[in-house]
């Protein structure tokens, strides 16, 4: 929870221009539901944030 919002802040500050033009985050997501023979269903979930700085 506390990296989440790390990055949540970094984003945050790297995209209010406070050391130059304003850039924006791109965030993503990701969910897969699937079924395993061996333990039955699953789920993955992924959350990605990229700042192209």
């Amino acid at each position: 929870m506390k990296l989440v919002f790390a990055l949540g802040i970094a984003a945050l500050i790297a995209g209010c221009g406070a050391d130059g033009a304003p850039v924006r985050p791109e965030v993503s997501a990701q969910t897969t539901v699937g079924v395993n023979s061996k333990s039955g269903v699953f789920s993955r979930n992924s959350v990605g944030i990229e700042v192209n700085l």
